[in-house]
């Protein structure tokens, strides 16, 4: 493996990790998309640009939608396993507005997360559990 790979496996391992790690998103509520970006760069040894543009070649999106995407499907995860108030799961997922998350999981997913919540499938899914 060369050093560029796994340099960028490290990078998109971070990636990985900061996104799971709900602890983490609520000790720091002020992070944002842009900062890890700058960060997972840093880690790497490269620009934001450069990382941004390797990282898209290698993964097939930005890591900006790269994360968005993965917090909204943590929050679908979420909204179907769990009772947690859609605000308690928005600050998991990183989110400090409701009214953001709520935009934005739309965006994503088709429909609000409430909406989301009462769909027939998430409601069997709590029955299993």
């Amino acid at each position: 493996m060369s050093r560029w790979t796994a340099a960028t496996v490290a990078g998109f391992s971070s990636v990985v990790s900061v996104s799971r790690d709900d602890e983490g998103w609520r000790s720091h509520p002020g992070i944002d998309l842009i900062q890890i970006r700058k960060m997972l760069a840093r880690r790497v040894g490269m620009s934001r640009s450069g990382f941004a543009a390797r990282f898209t070649e290698l993964v097939g999106e930005s890591p900006l939608q790269y994360l968005a995407r993965w917090r909204i499907a943590r929050a679908a995860e979420l909204l179907r396993d769990t009772p947690e108030k859609v605000e308690t799961i928005a600050g998991r997922v990183g989110y400090e507005s409701v009214p953001a998350f709520s935009r934005a999981f739309k965006r994503w997913q088709g429909t609000g997360p409430a909406a989301f919540r009462r769909e027939p499938f998430v409601r069997a899914a709590h029955r299993t559990q």
